[in-house]
């Protein structure tokens, strides 16, 4: 019910949209692990896993008068439950943003 949103306690329905709200504003999107970055801590007992690394985004608008590209660490804390995964968090921190 409830996905920790950079440090802030959200409602699934706020996370939602704030992601159709990104997605709208930037629909041509892509993402590119670095996977030397990639990173993962499970903890068996609470059947979750934090999961990191790096990525490097290219974003644009519709009419691709917009654009954002970057770099930015990323950490997502999933739970895997009977009917599926979880994220209870999601977290990261921009190193290298250009343009925007």
């Amino acid at each position: 019910p409830q996905v920790i949103l950079f440090g802030t306690p959200l409602e699934h329905d706020a996370v939602m949209a704030i992601k159709r709200d990104y997605a709208a504003r930037w629909p041509v999107r892509v993402y590119a692990a670095r996977p030397a970055s990639l990173r993962s801590f499970c903890d068996e007992v609470r059947h979750s896993c934090v999961i990191s690394g790096t990525l490097d985004w290219d974003c644009r608008s519709a009419k691709g008068e917009k654009r954002s590209t970057g770099t930015a660490l990323f950490s997502l804390t999933v739970r895997f439950e009977a009917d599926g995964p979880r994220i209870l968090a999601e977290t990261g921190t921009v190193l290298a943003p250009a343009g925007g």
